[in-house]
């Protein structure tokens, strides 16, 4: 049988894209919120409290990538739902 290398994803792995993206959420709020902690319980312009609020910034723009991650997964699921509405009915000309 052969053998067949598929890319992308189906509609039925899209539940599992979803959970992945609030599981990434949490961790990005609840590492924030320890972050923030430790920073705050630090001296200001210690080599401590710069390196949490640098941290801090990072975590921030990772945070900021997730909209659109998900617009592009959604995009995904919306061409994916056109384009095999299409060929299901080309396929039953």
């Amino acid at each position: 049988m052969k053998r067949m290398n598929k890319k992308g994803f189906s509609l039925w792995q899209v539940p599992t894209v979803v959970i992945t993206l609030v599981v990434i959420a949490v961790i990005l709020s609840i590492g924030s919120t320890v972050v923030q902690d430790v920073r705050d319980d630090n001296t200001a312009n210690s080599f401590a409290y710069n390196a949490s609020d640098q941290g801090l910034k990072g975590l921030d723009k990772v945070a900021g990538w997730q909209d659109n991650i998900g617009t592009v997964i959604g995009a995904a699921v919306i061409l994916t739902i056109i384009l095999g509405t299409l060929a299901y009915v080309g396929m039953k000309r």
